[in-house]
């Protein structure tokens, strides 16, 4: 038998890898590729990913920022733990958030020069940036909250929390539980969600922060709401997939059901450890940030390459079959090539490889 701290460890390596394949979903194919045949996304395929990326998909960076905040802080807080987690960050953070952004800055860049009917025309493409163009890419492109490598927000917005995490310490202190839910409160209702530095960053990071600062486990304080949740979870993502989007009861049901599947997720990986020692194969645990960091933009471009495979006659039956399996199939193909590169590049350039995901094993 498990004791809950050693649990806990299992359980959150057990989750990274499969948290890493919803976001890669989110980025996958969604009802825009009805578009490009001039069709109307069928209600059926609407229904799928308001389940998948628009629902389970949902819960994925929330308990990223969650895990990041109760592996950030100690019991025992003071300076010199600080300087020493934002040294470490910097090794398993900026480098790879840098660097990432410049590969794709170059090889997008390159693809618009040498295939530009392959790239999508809603930015300014990178042969026309100039020097403040170019910087932003590394924090914030044009108008819009992102990096030019759209997931890397994430890891921005991490940095940031990170840096003010001083405060955060001092506000966990001073007003306990209370500090958090007024972050949870203002995400839960919509507010300031994604900006720098939004609520969902906040909220969840502090909610870790708060769990371990208090010197609570994450597993143990869950584990009894876990049977609960498996009930409730699937009955506020049927209700959030059947609500018109972005009306009040979407964004409230929606929200409580990424609450619940926290919840849900830890535990059924708390189960599986439990009683059948679930375990994911280094292969894939050790690409696991190689997969988030190099999905995007990349797997945009390969959809668009899939498509023109596709006649334009194609009856809306065949069509609709086709997204579904589109859906379902290509980010696990996109996977497991990015999981082959990981290691290719980890054989031929294991030292740079290593600088490229934060010197993760």
């Amino acid at each position: 038998m498990l004791d809950y701290k050693e649990l806990q460890s299992k359980v959150i390596d057990l989750l990274r890898f499969p948290l890493i394949v919803a976001v890669v979903f989110i980025h996958g194919v969604g009802k825009d590729i009805f578009n490009n045949f001039n069709f109307i996304p069928s209600n059926d395929f609407i229904l799928l990913t308001n389940l998948t990326t628009n629902g389970i998909c949902r819960i994925a960076v929330p308990l990223f920022f969650l895990i990041s905040g109760y592996l950030f802080f100690a019991k025992k807080w003071n300076m010199r733990i600080y300087k020493e987690k934002l040294k470490r960050r910097v090794h398993s953070l900026l480098i790879p958030y840098l660097l990432f952004n410049l590969i794709g800055l170059i090889i997008i860049g390159a693809f618009q020069l040498i295939v530009p009917e392959m790239i999508s025309g809603n930015y300014k493409t990178v042969p026309e940036y100039g020097l403040i163009d170019f910087l932003l890419a590394f924090w914030k492109m044009d108008k819009m909250n992102i990096p030019f490598v759209a997931p890397l927000w994430f890891i921005r917005n991490l940095m940031v929390v990170m840096l003010l995490s001083p405060l955060i310490y001092w506000g966990i202190k001073k007003l306990g539980g209370w500090f958090v839910l007024l972050f949870l409160i203002s995400w839960y209702v919509n507010f300031y969600t994604f900006a720098i530095l939004g609520t969902m960053c906040l909220a969840f990071f502090s909610l870790g922060g708060w769990l371990r600062i208090s010197g609570k486990n994450m597993v143990e304080v869950i584990i009894p709401y876990r049977k609960y949740s498996f009930i409730i979870y699937p009955i506020l993502l049927l209700i959030g997939a059947l609500t018109p989007v972005n009306s009040l009861l979407d964004i409230m049901t929606d929200n409580a059901a990424i609450l619940c599947g926290i919840v849900a997720s830890v535990g059924v990986a708390s189960w599986g450890v439990e009683h059948y020692s679930w375990k994911i194969p280094v292969l894939f645990t050790s690409a696991t940030f190689f997969v988030y960091a190099a999905h995007v933009p990349y797997i945009g471009q390969f959809i668009k390459i899939l498509l023109k495979f596709i006649p334009k006659s194609i009856p809306f039956m065949e069509f609709d079959v086709i997204a579904w399996l589109m859906h379902l199939i290509v980010p696990i193909i996109f996977i497991s090539l990015l999981i082959m590169i990981y290691h290719l590049l980890k054989k031929i350039f294991p030292h740079f490889t290593s600088l490229l995901v934060g010197e993760r094993k």
